[in-house]
């Protein structure tokens, strides 16, 4: 991985939705454009110009974004008017000195 390459963004989280998947608020994470995303793959995306960072799941009615904590529900195709996967998470980077 290669985190100069201009495919390759490192976010920080803001909220616990992604909890049991071990991304934590304010975890860092890469995220690499270059990856074509498919059903599985834990996603930054764009819901309605929000960012957002979920599993993405595929229905018959569309894409779901998935919630890895029980407390938030999926978000469904019919409850956004647009969404632009903007790349997939590939990993979590764990600070260990402050």
């Amino acid at each position: 991985m290669n985190i100069r390459a201009p495919h390759v963004w490192i976010v920080q989280v803001e909220g616990d939705s992604m909890r049991d998947a071990g991304i934590f608020d304010g975890s860092l994470l890469v995220v690499d454009r270059s990856i074509s995303p498919t059903a599985g793959h834990i996603v930054l995306a764009y819901v309605d110009n929000q960012p957002l960072v979920k599993r993405l799941a595929r229905s018959t009615a569309g894409w779901v974004l998935e919630s890895a904590n029980p407390a938030y529900k999926s978000i469904a195709p019919s409850e956004y008017g647009t969404i632009e996967v903007f790349g997939v998470v590939t990993w979590d980077l764990t600070p260990h000195a402050l």
